[in-house]
């Protein structure tokens, strides 16, 4: 007993552990809190990024089917992109199909933007007001992309999270 009221006077942390008096650091005692604490968050990480994982894959499976399927026609007349003046849509390589309608999302998202990529949709589709697009023509779109570029962001989320749970014993 003499031992362990000597080793509490020591800095550290006293504490009983199966029956044992043992010393710990404080550095060692915020670890294992810190890891306990990290082990609780991965739990429940993990599962809600692959859940928003899943449903952005689903979104924007279901807009694109909507978009290719049903609306295509519709959106480009709405818009009308001016690459569209040159080649007609069915002429353009899955690429370039993919850059109008990013134009499009772009133009709907942010039409106020001057630089980047949204400031080029809007310098190409600057003769559409995107309040005047029907809802019904602008929901495929934001669906397919928003998914598209919100599973980009949670995708790496995701490997984190498998990463540390898999290699840090957790």
């Amino acid at each position: 007993m003499k031992n362990a009221i000597r080793a509490a006077r020591r800095p550290g942390v006293f504490y009983f552990s199966a029956g044992k008096a043992d010393i710990q650091t404080d550095s060692d005692f915020y670890a294992k809190i810190a890891r306990i604490m990290l082990n609780d968050i991965i739990n429940y990480t993990l599962p809600f990024s692959f859940t928003i994982l899943v449903a952005c894959a689903l979104t924007c499976l279901v807009s694109m089917l909507m978009i290719f399927l049903f609306r295509i026609r519709r959106i480009n007349e709405a818009m009308q992109h001016p690459y569209l003046k040159k080649l007609p849509w069915e002429r353009h390589t899955f690429g370039m199909r993919a850059t109008i309608l990013l134009d499009y999302f772009l133009r709907i998202m942010f039409p106020r933007r001057k630089k980047g990529m949204a400031g080029q949709a809007n310098l190409l589709l600057a003769h559409i007001d995107p309040t005047d697009v029907p809802n019904s023509l602008k929901w495929p779109i934001i669906g397919m992309w928003g998914g598209c570029l919100l599973g980009l962001i949670v995708m790496p989320l995701l490997w984190v999270m498998i990463y540390l749970k898999m290699n840090a014993g957790l």
